[in-house]
């Protein structure tokens, strides 16, 4: 992990500084975005991922990952609203599926009931992805039971890359409630992780 961190922090440096250099090269915003995004910063992934696809539109998956965090941070209209873009002008096809899977589970009963959650959306609000992780991993141990968490745990692994903790997370969400709406959600989700 350390490893890790290391290199995105040099990958941060060496963004930050071509964004300066060449301000209208998009892809120096979206590959900040990506090192935010995997660093848990959801309000610096979401403000690089915006830079870049206002730079270019066209970038979907830019788009795909700017419609997750907004999805993530509650603002169910304007992830919708790149999912339909998406889905509108991308001709690669599992980004498509993937937009679809994203545009149902905003319409779902789970996705209301995490909107109305204060609790669990209380980081994200204030863009700290990591410390969510770590709630949701409290909760775990104080309610290990509670479908919800589990669930909202593997979202947010899933959102950080770490696809191996997501796939776990929701094989739980699985096993505690198949044929829930989450269930469901979980096994689309897997499938699209599986796809990349």
């Amino acid at each position: 992990y350390e490893y890790e961190a290391k290199e995105l922090d040099s990958a941060m440096e060496i963004y930050t500084k071509v964004s300066h250099d060449v301000p209208y090269c998009y892809k120096a915003y979206t590959c900040l975005g990506n090192v935010y995004r995997k660093k848990g910063n959801l309000n610096q992934a979401i403000s690089n991922y915006e830079k870049g696809l206002e730079l270019n539109p066209a970038d979907m998956e830019t788009g795909m990952w700017l419609g997750a965090l907004s999805a993530v941070s509650g603002k169910k209209d304007k992830a919708k609203q790149i999912y339909e873009k998406v889905i509108k002008i991308c001709e690669w096809k599992e980004a498509v599926k993937e937009a679809k899977v994203i545009l149902n589970f905003l319409d779902s009963n789970t996705y209301t009931e995490f909107l109305q959650d204060e609790e669990a959306l209380k980081y994200l609000r204030q863009g700290d992805m990591n410390t969510a992780i770590e709630a949701c991993k409290d909760k775990i141990t104080q309610e290990p039971q509670t479908l919800k968490w589990h669930f909202y745990l593997a979202v947010l692994y899933s959102i950080t890359e770490d696809n191996k903790e997501a796939e776990e997370e929701f094989k739980k969400v699985i096993s505690l409630a198949p044929n829930s709406d989450e269930a469901k959600l979980s096994k689309a989700i897997m499938r699209t992780l599986s796809d990349f």
